[in-house]
Formats: structure tokens, sequence, C-alpha cells
């Protein structure tokens, strides 16, 4: 719950903070003030003592006000809000309603339409001659304090931003074990679990013996777990003793994908496609891949939904706090968050800060567009998953493919990463990434035509959809204006680029840029996600490859597996790994068939006993609405949903990205080395 602004509330304000809870900046409006042309009063919430500052009803007004102004630099120091935040404001339409007057008589104030902040129910403290009165209206701004652990429990903040505690059991119950009515209220969520706990109760804790070496043990599994060699360091140390193959697997490998689920309390997804790229990365880790996962950071993510008393279906889309999230902001060597930059048309520049979600061993970037550099309309650029139209979407993609790459690069310099070999791209949406790779070849001085060659050398282009309506498509006209006039590039001209992605196909549509055209032009490797999904991809696309025959499109299959702790309940794999090898046995994943073979032999009497337990207990969680089933792992909320409704019911709710499918990836016959023409 948050502090509710005004002088009456300033108290409450400073417990929430001590207690890591939210801040919020609220106005007050006193008696007297029905002119929208008067002068209004602005309490902060936080302020000790609170103090009154004249501002005007619109956020321009409130920036330029001498003592507000005044007071900007402190509030950047103290809660990181600067004048920008303020002139935002001025995008939220008030009307007042009514008179203010003594406290019998009705007074409104609310939020018009024009708000844009979704899923906030802050509240607006009016002061009448009766005292403050607090209505409901839309916040500036939200703030989460995270709480100071004490020394013996720092251990527990490398746990809370490592979300590999999505996954592994043994983590969850340490976090249990802190507090477990907290743990349930949470939703199993650490960061909200760590933020709720009192600080006597942490005190407490930091004495207990037992819990003590409890997360002693924890640590140093996590940190073996973190650094040892797993399969992926395995297969390259044999790979290099024999004589045959292909040379050492790559250093690195940048995953690209607009959406991840990996846990519901990183709502960053929206059904398949994030689905399986959660799965891949947790995969990934398991397996020591050394991967760098690359997406967006939606502050709203996706809606979810409910039913109305009327039986219609209703959305929502919750407003993120990245600093209530299990996420780190990376900074620059001088202290400073790190920037990247796009060039947008009409020479306007979109920068966005990186923030680092880690996943187990796998570092994922997620860029955020909600800085100061940008103006209002560049800052909403993250604001929503597959949401806004087609220049928003465009927007989204130029910055999660150029921006993206140039994430990685700063990454990789910051934290001396190994740089990517392989560039991974999921569905048309990261597309551009390939422009910018070819941008960075053509800065060393090669040709257009040689740096084409050698962007696709190491690229491979998974293609998820059965159908072209989930292929995004821009007019020519608008991906001309980003790639021309003031945003052109020598390296990259307009073009070649526009030929990258045009429809030259029988049946094409000559005025649109294709972006899965684009990534299938720019890769390598292409491949469906099934058997039969690479079937049907070689008949959508063979008109890329003339003179093939569909058969011969060299377009392969993959076929999508799933991260087994994250999807098998802990019963079936304890099957699965009994009488396997002790270090088998210690990772609990059962790569190999011998795992199946054991849990298929196991005594019929036994396994009807565990499918009758695992019933009760998935009933039970479903009636007491618990997050947390009978499984290894947390899936996302809305992937088992995914399971029992089928393709249909995933389409229905997702028209633009009808993928689905979860990854182990397994191939099925390599794709030839054919250029699409």
């Amino acid at each position: 719950m948050a502090a509710r602004g005004g002088l009456a509330k300033h108290p409450q304000a400073s417990a929430h903070r001590r207690s890591g809870r939210d801040l919020r900046l609220s106005l007050a409006i006193p008696p007297g003030s029905e002119n929208p042309a008067r002068p209004r009063m602005c309490w902060v919430s936080g302020e000790n003592p609170p103090r009154p500052h004249t501002c005007g009803m619109s956020g321009e007004n409130l920036a330029r006000a001498a003592h507000v102004r005044e007071k900007i630099p402190s509030w950047r120091r103290m809660y990181g809000v600067s004048a920008s935040d303020f002139r935002s404001v001025s995008r939220i339409k008030w009307s007042v309603r009514g008179v203010l007057g003594p406290p019998s008589q009705t007074t409104e104030v609310c939020a018009g339409p024009g708000s844009g902040i979704a899923g906030m129910p802050p509240r607006f403290a009016v002061a009448t001659d009766g005292g403050l009165r607090s209505l409901p209206v839309r916040a500036i701004r939200r703030f989460t304090v995270r709480t100071a652990l004490p020394g013996p429990l720092s251990p527990l903040r490398e746990f809370m931003l490592n979300l590999r505690w999505s996954w592994h059991a043994d983590t969850r119950k340490l976090f249990a074990a802190i507090d477990p009515a907290g743990w349930e209220a949470s939703g199993h969520d650490p960061v909200t679990l760590l933020g709720e706990v009192p600080s006597a109760q942490l005190a407490a804790l930091a004495t207990d013996q037992a819990f003590l070496h409890r997360l002693g043990e924890a640590t140093d599994e996590l940190r073996e777990y973190l650094s040892g060699p797993r399969w992926y360091q395995v297969s390259a140390v044999e790979a290099a003793g024999g004589s045959a193959g292909d040379g050492p697997p790559p250093a690195a490998i940048a995953y690209f994908s607009p959406e991840y689920g990996i846990t519901e309390a990183l709502p960053q997804y929206s059904g398949g496609l994030g689905i399986l790229a959660g799965d891949h990365l947790k995969a990934g880790s398991d397996l020591g891949v050394p991967l760098i996962g690359v997406g967006l950071l939606y502050r709203h993510g996706y809606f979810t939904q409910s039913l109305s008393a009327e039986g219609w279906q209703m959305e929502r889309y919750p407003s993120n706090d990245p600093n209530g999230l299990a996420l780190s902001l990376l900074h620059d060597s001088d202290g400073s968050p790190t920037r990247v930059t796009v060039a947008l048309d009409a020479g306007r520049v979109l920068a966005a800060q990186i923030w680092l979600a880690q996943v187990g061993r796998v570092p994922l970037l997620l860029l955020d567009s909600y800085v100061e550099e940008n103006e209002p309309a560049l800052r909403e650029i993250t604001d929503r998953l597959y949401g806004g139209g087609s220049d928003h979407r465009l927007w989204q993609e130029l910055l999660l493919g150029i921006g993206g790459v140039r994430a990685v690069r700063a990454f990789c310099r910051l934290t001396g990463h190994a740089a990517p070999e392989v560039f991974h791209t999921n569905e048309g949406h990261a597309g551009f990434l390939g422009l910018e790779r070819i941008r960075e070849y053509a800065s060393q001085g090669l040709g257009f035509d040689e740096a084409i060659e050698l962007c696709r050398a190491g690229t491979v282009f998974t293609t998820h959809t059965p159908v072209p309506a989930g292929i995004d498509r821009f007019t020519r006209e608008l991906v001309e204006r980003h790639f021309s006039g003031p945003a052109a590039d020598p390296a990259l001209p307009s073009g070649r680029v526009l030929a990258l992605g045009a429809e030259t196909f029988p049946g094409g549509d000559p005025t649109v840029f294709n972006m899965a055209v684009m990534g299938m032009r720019l890769a390598q490797r292409v491949n469906g996600v099934s058997r039969l999904h690479g079937q049907v991809s070689r008949e959508m696309f063979a008109g890329l490859w003339p003179g093939f025959d569909t058969s011969e499109v060299p377009i392969g299959s993959i076929t999508n597996g799933v991260h087994a702790p994250s999807w098998v309940a802990r019963q079936i794999l304890d099957l699965a790994v009994a009488g396997a090898e002790p270090a088998a046995a210690a990772a609990a994943l059962p790569e190999d068939g011998h795992a199946w073979e054991r849990v298929a032999h196991t005594a019929p009497a036994r396994l009807w006993e565990m499918g009758a337990v695992l019933q009760a207990a998935d009933a039970d969680a479903a009636g007491s609405g618990a997050a947390e089933g009978p499984a290894a792992g947390s899936p996302p909320a809305g992937a088992d949903r995914d399971r029992r409704q089928g393709a249909s019911g995933r389409r229905r709710r997702q028209a633009a990205d009808p993928a689905d499918g979860r990854v182990h990836r397994r191939p099925e016959g390599a794709a030839s080395r054919c250029v699409p023409a």
C-alpha cells in the first residue's frame, strides 16, 4: 500500500519508507481553488517536515515554479525525481466538478481520459475548510524502496535477484522459511516478501544459526551452479580433444525475443512465444549454454483478464515499477546508468536504459525507454507488449533489434562477458538486429554485400507462426522514413534496406515491408518449431527460393520441448534420476532417454499412487488460489491454461503472435545454406 501524500499522511509515508514499501508524489488543492487558473498547493510525501509549494494545475507550470525548481535536485537524490517527471503530468487532464467547500458538500477531483497511466489506484488529497480529504486519482509516479538486509542475510539479495528461484525448489523453500505466511501472501515473489518482512523479524533471523547454516549451504550450491562446468563446457572440452567436428562451439550466443515467460513475478510475456523464450533461457542456464537474452522492459506488461458480473471479458494492464522487480540497472564505469540510442525519423533520437535480469547463469538485458532524455511520446515506446499502432510497433522493433545489439556490446564491454558469435532471432520482431550488424561491419571498411555475407554467417532465424497474419508487416513508406532523410546512414542505403523486406515472391504485396522475410534473408539457417511446422513454413515461404521444390526449401525444424524442472513434478523428477550417476542426480536434469525409461519402468501401482497425490495437490492449489502447485518449478501464469485450451484458444488471445511451444531443442534435419532471393 502506498503513502497517499498530504500533510496528514506524512507520518505514514515515513513509516512506509522504512518498511520498504512504495512512496508516491501527491498534489493537494486548498480551499477556493475551483478556478483552474489560480495556483494550487503541492506537497511531496516524504519531506520532513512536509512543505507546501505553490504551483499551477499543469505539469509545465509546476516545473516552472521557482521553489519547486529549487527542490528538484533534492528530490532527484532522494527519489529519482526530475523536472521531466513533472512535465509529464501535463498529459493528465484534470477536471474539477462542484465547488470546494465544507465537508458536507460534494467535491470531486477526477482524472480525465488523457491520463495514460494504467494500473494505479492512488488518492488525491483535497484541502477544505474541514481539513484534508483524499479522493481517487492517478499518481504522478511510484517509488519502491528495497529493504536493507542485515549483514548475515546479505546473500539473500543475490538469491532474490537471480530468477533461478522460479524453478529451483530448494531456493523457494529457503524463502518460505523466512515467513511462511508472507511467502504465500507475496504470491511467491522474493522481492515482495523481503519488502514486507518487519525489520525486527529480519534481525532475529540474522541470529538464527540453523537458518544461517542453511543459507550458507544454499550459497555454496549457487556458486557451484553459476561457475562450475556443465554440459556445454564438458562438450566443448570433448570436441577440442577430438580430430573431427566443426571447431569449438560459440563463446556466446545472443538470443533476441520480444517477450520472456520466466515467472509471474516478471510479467513480460503473453503466451506461447514468451513461454518458449523463458524455457529456452532456463534450459540454456542448466546446460551451461552461454546465452545473452535481449528483450524490452514493458512498464505495463501484457494485460490480465477477468470476467465482469455480466460475463464480459475485461482487460487490465498492471503498472510495473522496475525497482520492485528482480532487476538491476546496468551502469557505466562512472556510475551513471548505461544508455543506448537509436535514430528515428524526423531527426528524433530514442534513448533507452538497460535493466539486467539474471536467469540462472544467463543474463537477460531488457531495454527501457522511460528515461528523461526522451520526449513523452518516445518514453511510452516500451509501455505495453504488442500494443499501439504501426508506428509504435516499428519503434519497439527498432529498439529491440538495433538497440538490442548496442546493449549487448555495452554489456560485454562493462562486464567482460564474451562477445556473441551467433545471433538468434525469434520471429521478425528483432529482425533489425541484422541491419545493426551490417552497420558494424561497414564501419570496419567492408561494403554492403560483404557485410551481409558476414552477418548471415552468424545469424539464426526461427519462425514460430503458421499463418501469414502473425507476421509483422509495415508500409514501405513508414520504414523508409526511418532510414532516409535526417535518419539516413551511409552504411545502410534505404533502397538496400527496403529490398531486404520486400515481398518479391508471387502473391506478395509490393507496398509492404515484411519483417520475417528480412529475417530470413539475413540468416544462414532458418527453422520452424516442429516437424509439421517446418513443412508448413516451407510452403509459406517457398517464393523466397525460386526454382526450388517445396520439399527442398532450406527451412528446417527443431521441435520445441520443455524445461523439465519447470514443468515436471518433483516426484517424477526423483524417479527420473533414481539410479543415475551422482552428477546427473545432483543436477536433477534428466536430459537423456534413459532417465525417462526409469520412469516408464516404475511399478504401475507406484505411478498410480503418485498420480492420485498430484491430482489432489492440483485440486487443493486451484481451490486455495496458491501460486505454486506440486511441480518442481513454477511455470508462468497462463501457461498451463494454454496447454488445456489448445491452439485455438491461444490464437484467440494472441492474434498478433500465435506462436506456441517451449524449448529444449533438438534438430530434426539441418537446413541447407542457400540464401533466399
